[in-house]
């Protein structure tokens, strides 16, 4: 359990460094992003996943789901 206050210490340290940074959201998200796969590979390389696979269907499909529309992604 101490692992993981100490993950989400580090992850609550670097949202406040990054919302502290005097710089456009772009940079301060890219700060954050870039902590937080340092801490969290696994799942940062999760997330990539499922961005490139929503990514994959989008252009194969050429479209994209309304809000609140249901869809199927295939695994």
């Amino acid at each position: 359990m101490n692992e993981a206050r100490s993950i989400d210490q580090a992850l609550a340290e670097a949202f406040l460094k990054a919302d502290r940074l005097e710089a456009p959201l772009p940079e301060r998200l890219k700060l954050y992003l870039g902590e937080s796969r340092e801490l969290l590979p696994e799942l940062e390389s999760t997330y990539d996943g499922l961005v490139a696979r929503i990514a994959d269907n989008v252009r194969d499909s050429n479209r994209v789901p309304a809000v609140g529309e249901a869809c199927l992604i295939s695994v």
